[in-house]
């Protein structure tokens, strides 16, 4: 996976590194021609000689990625069963992702920026004959609308996308803060080893985050316990809902305080009366939801008689929470590719009893790096978010999202090999 010297490289490739070296920012790969001909050490006329403006320089970007990806997918292609994870294909794939982080960020934003990002990938791949993706994921019904062919192995891929983005972006974090991790040959295979198998399988029965079982009978109790009606949430602020809607118009990279004053219907001027900018104006609002969330978690967990209710607790209610609030999640989203500062995602910490009496590290499982019981917690939390948002324009009956929680829930518990 070794790539050119910097020195073998032509001024188009040091440009478009210097485009993916945007992504490694919180603002990912919003950035001016100014800016890239800065980064790259050259003048802005001659990046006009290699790309003839912004848009050629993004289908670059897009173009990069995806050959870059089909390539690494390659081998996971030639060996794969649908139902067995081929562990070395698989753990290539990581290792690429954690060598690469620049990717990371790029495919998290174009998956929270655009609109069936996931469909234009494998149909991408399967141009390249990389066709298992494909396969098993997306089709068009009769009116060439968009749905998901294997809704389980949606799930699955959901899941296994976001436990790998999640432990990669920690142990980037792990490595700024000066900690050395293992090799990354090794963090890849033990983190493959996990989806496999799961808690069950990479911990000891002694262990307290080892699964412990849940009858039928208990589960409808949670889920009562966890669904959130309608009238205990107050109505939806109209700034969510503006601020939302410019989303869905004009991606995250479009939203300006003009276009929410727009949808709004009032004065720019007018916003400003109540917050000095956007993200101030957003910042505020959100952290009253997640407030809120936080509250109603604590309350809820209380119930738990053991973690594996404990975390069933925590995803079940997040679930019904954004479920209710979906259009928090791209506003999160946005927040966090336009500051650095993420102070207000770790205020909501939900962290009771069961996280305050875990181990600090846990011993196991082992992902080739330490894990801390509150990165168990954001990974745990990132789960029922992801779902929600990626199906969120699927149509899907609640009943059939649920039964979907519940196979999350389950892998983690046992992996996905079960």
């Amino acid at each position: 996976m070794a790539g050119k010297n910097h020195s073998e490289k032509t001024t188009k490739e040091l440009i478009l590194d210097a485009a993916f070296s945007f992504c490694n920012e919180p603002r990912f790969s919003v950035f001016s021609m100014s800016e890239l001909a800065a980064k790259v050490g050259i003048s802005k006329p001659a990046i006009y000689r290699h790309f003839k403006d912004k848009d050629a320089v993004l289908a670059a970007m897009y173009e990069k990625f995806v050959d870059a990806l089909a390539s690494c997918l390659q081998e996971v292609h030639e060996v794969i069963a649908l139902d067995t994870i081929p562990v070395d294909a698989v753990a290539n794939v990581v290792q690429f992702f954690t060598e690469n982080p620049h990717y990371v960020n790029y495919m998290m934003s174009s998956l929270a920026s655009q609109k069936n990002f996931e469909f234009m990938l494998t149909q991408e791949m399967e141009k390249r004959g990389i066709g298992f993706l494909a396969g098993f994921q997306f089709e068009k019904d009769n009116t060439e609308k968009i749905v998901i062919k294997d809704f389980t192995r949606y799930v699955r891929a959901i899941y296994c996308g976001v436990t790998i983005f999640t432990f990669i972006k920690g142990r980037e974090k792990r490595i700024a803060q000066g900690t050395k991790p293992q090799p990354v040959e090794a963090f890849s295979h033990k983190l493959v080893y996990f989806l496999a198998h799961g808690f069950a399988g990479t911990c000891q029965p002694d262990d307290i985050v080892y699964p412990k079982s849940i009858s039928a009978a208990r589960f409808s109790e949670l889920d009562a316990l966890c669904a959130i009606g309608d009238d205990v949430l107050p109505s939806e602020n109209r700034f969510f809902t503006a601020f939302a809607s410019v989303i869905r118009k004009y991606k995250m990279t479009g939203v300006t305080v003009e276009r929410i004053a727009d949808e709004l219907g009032m004065a720019k001027s007018s916003l400003y009366e109540y917050f000095d900018n956007k993200n101030e104006m957003i910042r505020s609002l959100i952290a009253k939801e997640l407030a809120l969330l936080d509250t109603i978690i604590k309350e809820n967990t209380v119930e738990a008689q053991n973690l594996t209710e404990y975390l069933y607790i925590l995803m079940r209610t997040e679930f019904s929470f954004f479920s209710l609030r979906a259009s928090i999640i791209p506003i999160c989203g946005w927040l966090l590719m336009n500051s650095a500062d993420d102070r207000l995602f770790c205020d909501m910490e939900g962290a009771d009893m069961w996280i305050n009496r875990l181990p600090n590290p846990l011993p196991r499982p082992d992902f080739g790096m330490t894990l801390t019981p509150m990165e168990l917690l954001v990974w745990i939390s990132c789960l029922p978010i992801s779902l929600v948002m990626q199906c969120a324009e699927r149509n899907l009956q609640p009943e059939a999202l649920l039964e979907a929680l519940k196979h999350m829930f389950d892998f983690v518990q046992n992996g996905i090999e079960k």
